[in-house]
């Protein structure tokens, strides 16, 4: 609980509490602040505005016995290194003839691919929740190393990336919840032109390779999107649509075992998967389908692997990995593997029926 509260207090006052007075602390502005390093120091802070591949480099060469921040938490250098080798990875994929447009969508379908939404860091899901996890998800390079995501790290994660392509890009508050989402300033048609995106809304249709949602106008732009390698020749959703419409008749089961034929379910999040599925579900008149989140136990860690389960007129039905297919669950199936401790529940779900 102490942690968690220190985590609530630094969400409210965030810089205010680490900074300017702390010899522990060193803020990164530029190759100067290299001389003023003392043996004190135990945390970098890095002004994003200003940083560059120089400074990144000569804190991956110099700098393991440091902690690092782009302003909210600190990650170790292990992540902070592996964070920055991924980062490497998604700029050299970069093509010379990009123009901005398809640079800012080719870095949004990259770190779409490689980050998922993680409900064990979701401290309304879990009565047991890792403090570490979840803080590491708000750093820019804990969200890119551990491939767990949360709005802060993604939304920030993808400004990152883009001031490193020098391309205008911020971080802005879009509703009263405080979700964050960003704003671009790019060439379009060579003509300065604004782009508002949101990533953390789009990550389950870019991980089934689906048109996007929250691109602004360039959600369904196949020239585009074959550019920048993201789809062939057209998006999957399409393509499952036409595949379901040539089935004379169709029940939940058989439209599940059609998305997974169509959809390479490999690296796809669960709570990724249960949007994507719900989706098409949806466009086939399944309307009162209920989406549950279920965990299995690892019995050597202890660690919870999360998995989604399909409700639609008293029958269940969930991916089975191992038989490669979606497959029917019996009430009495989901109650004896509760009541062995085999599966358990998260906080907050109501399965119709159980």
């Amino acid at each position: 609980m102490i942690y968690f509260l220190f985590f609530l207090y630094y969400t409210y006052y965030g810089d205010d509490m680490n900074d300017s007075d702390s010899e522990l602390v060193l803020v990164v502005d530029d190759k100067t602040d290299f001389n003023t390093i003392s043996d004190d120091v135990k945390y970098i802070k890095f002004n994003i505005d200003v940083i560059n591949k120089e400074i990144i480099k000569y804190f991956i060469n110099n700098g393991k016995d440091y902690y690092y921040s782009d302003g909210y938490v600190y990650v170790s250098y292990d992540t902070f290194v592996l964070g920055n080798e991924k980062i490497k990875k998604i700029l050299e994929g970069i093509d010379n003839n990009f123009n901005e447009l398809e640079i800012v969508r080719y870095l949004y379908i990259r770190i779409g691919k490689l980050i998922n939404y993680d409900i064990n860091n979701d401290f309304y899901k879990n009565d047991k929740f890792s403090f570490n996890k979840m803080t590491t998800a708000n750093n820019i390079w804990g969200c890119i190393s551990s491939g767990s995501a949360s709005n802060y790290g993604v939304a920030h994660l993808f400004r990152y990336l883009c001031l490193l392509c020098n391309i205008n890009c911020e971080v802005i508050t879009v509703d009263d919840k405080g979700t964050l989402a960003n704003k671009l300033n790019i060439i379009i048609n060579n003509k300065n032109k604004c782009l508002l995106v949101n990533l953390m809304k789009d990550i389950h249709l870019i991980q089934a390779n689906f048109k996007t949602k929250y691109f602004g106008a360039f959600n369904n732009d196949i020239q585009l999107d074959t550019k920048v390698g993201y789809i062939v020749d057209n998006y999957n959703d399409d393509k499952i649509r036409y595949v379901i419409e040539d089935s004379p008749e169709y029940d939940i089961l058989s439209v599940l075992n059609k998305i997974k034929s169509s959809i390479d379910m490999i690296g796809i999040g669960q709570v990724e998967l249960g949007s994507i599925c719900s989706n098409i579900l949806n466009s086939c008149n399944f309307f009162d389908v209920t989406v549950n989140n279920l965990y299995m136990i690892d019995i050597y860690n202890g660690q919870r692997e999360h998995f989604v389960m399909f409700t639609h007129c008293g029958k269940h039905y969930s991916l089975s990995y191992s038989k490669g297919r979606f497959v029917e669950l019996t009430n009495d199936d989901i109650r004896s593997s509760i009541d062995k401790m085999r599966i358990g529940i998260y906080l907050n779900e109501e399965i119709p029926g159980i």
